[in-house]
């Protein structure tokens, strides 16, 4: 099979997947939640081409490279499982917290409490920005060593998981 023949079976079978995503949640829901689920769907497929995505590509590639083709898509589904649940937590915790200090309501009616977490919000875009063009030193704390010891020690699966899991921390 040629390369060209391949690509466009890759291509026809996300096609498909994502119809029968958007397609089973459309049974599920009303329709007018359906028209947000597939926006959210697709918006969460555009997070993958982002500069703050992108980089994880060559995070899990080197490692799963000269693994074999099964068990580098299954070390790349461990890395993803890993990266899902944490950033399923990081969503559950703004959730519960947006819960409890009334974020839901405070948005809809633009309250003291959202302007206050836009101001926030705005101030740390801008302080980071400054920070990125070297016009104010700020630094992020960063992790400079090699993976940790239980890290290395596990199995190739294991140890792609649990790079997902604590990649974001």
């Amino acid at each position: 099979m040629t390369n060209n023949a391949k690509k466009i079976l890759v291509v026809l079978a996300f096609l498909l997947f994502s119809a029968s995503v958007i397609g089973g949640f459309y049974l599920i829901m009303s329709p007018g939640e359906t028209v947000n689920l597939a926006f959210a769907y697709v918006v969460g497929l555009s997070m993958i081409v982002l500069p703050c995505t992108l980089p994880l590509a060559f995070v899990i590639v080197p490692m799963a490279m000269g693994k074999g083709p099964k068990k580098g898509l299954l070390m790349s589904l461990f890395f993803a499982l890993g990266l899902s649940i944490t950033l399923s937590l990081y969503g559950l915790f703004v959730a519960i917290v947006g819960k409890s200090i009334g974020l839901d309501q405070a948005v809809g009616s633009a309250g003291t409490v959202s302007r206050i977490l836009f101001i926030i919000g705005g101030l740390s875009a801008f302080i980071f920005g400054l920070s990125e063009l070297r016009l104010i030193k700020f630094k992020l704390p960063t992790y400079k060593g090699s993976y940790p010891d239980f890290i290395q020690k596990q199995g190739d699966y294991l140890k792609a998981f649990f790079l997902g899991l604590f990649f974001l921390l």
